[in-house]
């Protein structure tokens, strides 16, 4: 159903339509359950972790995020605006920056078209940065 929403091959109304005038008709019930998923808000998903993810959301009284949209000029698979968060399904990320890792996902399309922003990029990462709230050292003459 979300690949031919996507695809643009569904007609909400006419499904509605459908299942006034045969409510009782097999599939019906199916079908309802289906259209009345697709009404809850659940955005427009691209694979099938994504979609188990908004269930999951759903299940856990999460409030569903945006998906698939640009942040900063990159589009990213989850994110709520408000706290600031973005979620990437596609990686091992949750784990280790739980753990404190800052993790950086680089894709084959960024080495491949904007080499040197990556470059750039990781030159700013590998910087030692000093520990939020420690100031720095002011050298006496």
């Amino acid at each position: 159903m979300r690949q031919a929403e996507q695809l643009r091959l569904t007609d909400r109304l006419w499904l509605g339509d459908l299942l006034e005038r045969y409510p009782r008709k097999p599939g019906s019930p199916t079908l309802r359950a289906v259209v009345e998923d697709a009404q809850r808000g659940m955005n427009v998903v691209r694979s099938d972790l994504e979609e188990l993810f908004q269930a999951f959301l759903i299940r856990a009284g999460i409030p569903l995020p945006s998906t698939n949209v640009l942040v900063e000029g990159y589009e990213v698979d989850c994110t709520w605006a408000d706290a600031g968060l973005v979620v990437e399904l596609d990686s091992r990320n949750r784990r280790l920056e739980a753990e404190g890792w800052r993790v950086v996902r680089i894709t084959w399309r960024a080495l491949h078209d904007t080499p040197g922003a990556v470059e750039a990029d990781l030159r700013k990462l590998l910087t030692p940065r000093r520990p939020r709230g420690v100031p720095t050292r002011s050298r006496r003459p």
